[in-house]
């Protein structure tokens, strides 16, 4: 099925050649590429697509800008390539996919890599976890033989562990740390806030049990008026056109709460660029502890456990409440990513 599957995918990068005239107006002009954007219903991957155009627009002027979602990069790729030249840039969106869970994210990536030799590539920042397993193991060794084989690599980690891991396995390539591409937008608003949102995972990444969830909520709804569950998973398909107005109402959602409870990472960090109070717990990995470390100097902002959360949530939930709603300006936290770009031959 996967060999079926990889066989495909290849067949249309090869007869994509067709496509040649959708990209002569590009011809002989400095570009961008924003690849691997997503058409899914995760709407942390959307924003993360999001806010990389805007750093894209607002700091590289003088290129074109293209998107080629995860889709388009096969369809569109080759007769892309053909008007490529060695001044255009190739930047693969950021994101917690990068290993051995969300496997065909991880191929996707190789095959760019793969295509792409002659041209820079820019790999924003990732969490990256390969499992310890024989699996995990396996899929590693095939990601360094295609990442260290690629002379113009740049690889971004979006915290401690990730750019530990990335420098100890990825030593051909350059390896710089910077934040979730995310932490670029301010969404501030002054908008009347009411009442609880609650944001937890239903997926592989998440570890809180059903039982817990439930008693959190309930206690909730006993001692506040309003208490609202969502998701930053919709339960639709969006693209690079429903992307905006789908993350509109989104950012406007949190800006109108007076709390926000998640473990969603990127629910985390929607509460940030917005000032929304919040309370976030791990998940299994790295990803949301190691990207809390930018941020926890804010005091809206609170990470705590399952334990410290299920002895005592109404006063957890009424300090934060209570909390000084906290400014961080990340412009400066990307200038490393920003001048490694610039600089990077």
């Amino acid at each position: 099925m996967k060999i079926k599957k990889n066989f495909q995918l290849n067949f249309k990068y090869l007869t994509g050649i067709i496509y040649l005239s959708k990209f002569k107006k590009y011809k002989n002009k400095k570009k961008i590429i924003l690849t691997l954007t997503p058409r899914h219903k995760n709407m942390g991957d959307h924003a993360i697509a999001f806010a990389s155009k805007k750093f894209i627009l607002d700091n590289f002027k003088d290129y074109d800008f293209i998107e080629l979602d995860m889709v388009d990069i096969y369809k569109y790729g080759r007769a892309l390539k053909s008007f490529l030249t060695p001044d255009d840039i190739i930047m693969i969106l950021g994101g917690g996919n990068m290993g051995d869970m969300y496997l065909q994210d991880e191929e996707q990536r190789r095959f760019i890599i793969k295509k792409f030799k002659n041209n820079k590539i820019i790999s924003l920042p990732q969490t990256i976890n390969f499992s310890d397993t024989e699996r995990g193991r396996k899929e590693l060794v095939k990601s360094k033989k295609i990442y260290n084989s690629h002379e113009n690599l740049l690889l971004t980690a979006r915290e401690d562990k990730s750019f530990e891991i990335m420098k100890n396995n990825f030593n051909e390539s350059k390896v710089i740390k910077s934040p979730d591409m995310v932490f670029y937008l301010n969404e501030r608003k002054n908008e009347s806030r009411d009442g609880i949102l609650i944001c937890f995972r239903k997926d592989k990444e998440g570890v809180l049990p059903q039982e817990f969830k439930e008693k959190i909520r309930n206690l909730l709804m006993e001692n506040y008026k309003k208490v609202e569950l969502t998701d930053t998973v919709l339960k639709k398909n969006v693209d690079k056109n429903t992307r905006d107005l789908n993350l509109k109402k989104l950012f406007t959602d949190i800006r109108k709460s007076e709390l926000v409870l998640t473990d969603r990472l990127h629910g985390m960090i929607f509460c940030v660029v917005t000032g929304t109070p919040c309370i976030v717990l791990g998940t299994f990995n790295h990803k949301v502890t190691g990207v809390y470390k930018w941020i926890e100097g804010l005091k809206h902002i609170k990470m705590v456990s399952k334990e410290e959360l299920n002895e005592n949530p109404i006063k957890i939930c009424n300090e934060i409440i209570s909390s000084e709603t906290d400014k961080h300006n990340f412009s400066k936290d990307f200038d490393k990513l920003l001048d490694s770009i610039q600089n990077f031959n």
